[in-house]
């Protein structure tokens, strides 16, 4: 199957290929975003025909609380639609997607309302008109999404396997081989110099987060055993200047802040109750040299994402005496703002929460798999959801599910989700900490034999069963959260 974020570089580069002179020509630089925790307006029209029944979604990852936000609405009869949505920074880049048909992307901005026009057709959507996102040139996402991305994920050349190396060679490899396959993917492209810049931007981060940031969890994955690691290891992060602002546009910046905070063998302490100054002094002493800065807001945004991975990882509230060190440290300042903004909605989610359980797997034949596994809970409706540490929908799914198991906590529907050997062990222990419902690690040939019998191919896949052990619905990819309670509920 094919990984969510790579689907989102698709969509996201496609709005900077530039099909003309003009486009080609327009714009030196991107804007530079400022942290700030506004909210952001886009009104809009889609344009004759309309859909029927069509429904659009407004999704973008979050720098500071590395959260994906996804807003619904449903247009009027004349397509007119509009989102009123908090954002963490001047300006950000968002899709607007319509299920069913595709998306494209606009920006967002927290200081004048952001007016678009879209055509929604059968095979996928444009944008036709936009006000002020002069440094955001739209182009024909399928044409790009056959050049540059493919280039990108597909190139070949790696000299040695990577489980023949020392970590060390590993990096060096990686490193090399990251910026020949970036050169390769955007070689003959027409780009406009801003989408050159961003696109070069989140291939770099996309990389540097599943390649050089995840060395023990890839060894782990293929189930082998990973060397240890030091922190010197890490001796590649100076080549990627992550003090650079720009990349606050990029979804994975945020996903790398939170790689760095969790890196084997460099340590980081959990921020718990330290004061920021004292957390951000023992911090430097391990990364300062490795960076090649020890000053900046990149360490202000590193700190904010050591609560961040407090509410991701447990979702935690804050302690008062965390909230008390965030105020000593930011004052009134913006990230303050948006971390406690946050915390509030930490708090809801907590109140919903019903807890996380690891069962063993039923031990019958593996054809006798799921019988066993749903008779646990006679009476129920039952929803099987399965999934791997690695996939991005899947976790993107579990994330916009949330407020529905929080609705039918106490309506006797029970969660099941069922993983395999290539999410690792440490890694899955790690996750399902913020997963409430029943949780099983299959073998390779259970999973196998389950994918098998009800004809999946990808993930997230899910079965709902009806109270009598009846199987009710059987579909792959998560179908929002309208027609998910629909399919449990009726």
């Amino acid at each position: 199957m094919k990984d969510y974020l790579k689907l989102i570089i698709v969509l996201v580069c496609s709005c900077f290929y530039s099909c003309g002179q003009a486009q080609q020509d327009s714009g030196t630089s991107l804007p530079e975003p400022q942290i700030r925790a506004g909210v952001a307006k886009l009104s809009g029209k889609i344009l004759a025909p309309v859909p029927a029944q069509v429904s659009l979604n407004l999704r973008f990852q979050n720098p500071v609380t590395a959260h994906e936000s996804i807003y619904k609405t449903i247009p009027d009869g004349d397509g007119r639609f509009y989102f009123e949505v908090p954002i963490e920074c001047s300006k950000a880049l968002a899709s607007v997607v319509a299920p069913g048909y595709g998306g494209t992307f606009v920006t967002l901005s927290s200081d004048v309302e952001t007016h678009i026009e879209i055509h929604i057709e059968t095979d996928g959507v444009s944008l036709a008109k936009t006000d002020h996102n002069r440094w955001l040139s739209p182009l024909d996402e399928k044409s790009y999404g056959k050049e540059i991305v493919p280039r990108f994920v597909s190139k070949t050349g790696e000299t040695k396997s990577l489980y023949e190396m020392s970590p060390e060679a590993y990096a060096d490899e990686s490193v090399t081989f990251m910026k020949e396959r970036i050169d390769y993917a955007l070689r003959g492209a027409v780009l406009s110099n801003t989408g050159r810049i961003f696109i070069s931007n989140e291939l770099t981060l996309l990389y540097l987060r599943g390649r050089l940031l995840t060395y023990t969890e890839n060894m782990e994955a293929a189930q082998l055993v990973p060397k240890e690691l030091d922190a010197s290891y890490y001796s590649f992060l100076k080549q990627f200047q992550l003090d650079n602002p720009l990349y606050l546009y990029n979804s994975d910046f945020s996903l790398v802040m939170q790689r760095i905070l969790s890196a084997k063998g460099l340590n980081i302490p959990a921020i718990s109750d330290t004061p920021v100054h004292e957390w951000l002094s023992s911090v430097k002493s391990i990364l300062a040299e490795l960076l090649g800065f020890a000053s900046g807001q990149f360490y202000d945004l590193l700190a904010a994402h050591a609560y961040v991975k407090q509410f991701n990882d447990e979702s935690e509230p804050l302690s008062v005496k965390q909230k008390e060190n965030i105020t000593a440290y930011y004052q009134e300042g913006e990230i303050a703002k948006i971390l406690l903004r946050r915390n509030e909605e930490i708090i809801k989610i907590a109140e919903g929460k019903t807890g996380v359980f690891v069962r063993e797997t039923p031990a019958v034949p593996n054809s006798e798999l799921m019988n066993a596994i749903i008779s646990r809970y006679k009476g129920k409706v039952i929803v099987v959801d399965f999934w791997t540490t690695w996939c991005g929908p899947c976790l993107s799914a579990m994330e916009q599910i949330k407020p529905l198991k929080s609705e039918l906590k106490d309506k006797g529907v029970i969660f099941v989700y069922l993983t395999n050997p290539s999410s690792s062990q440490p890694e899955w222990n790690k996750t399902i900490k913020n997963i409430d419902g029943e949780h099983y690690y299959l073998t390779k040939e259970e999973w196998n034999t389950l994918m098998d019998q009800f004809d999946f191919t990808g993930i997230p896949s899910y079965l709902i069963y009806d109270g009598q052990d009846s199987l009710k619905h059987k579909f792959t990819a998560y179908p929002g959260e309208k027609k998910m309670k629909e399919f449990i509920l009726q």
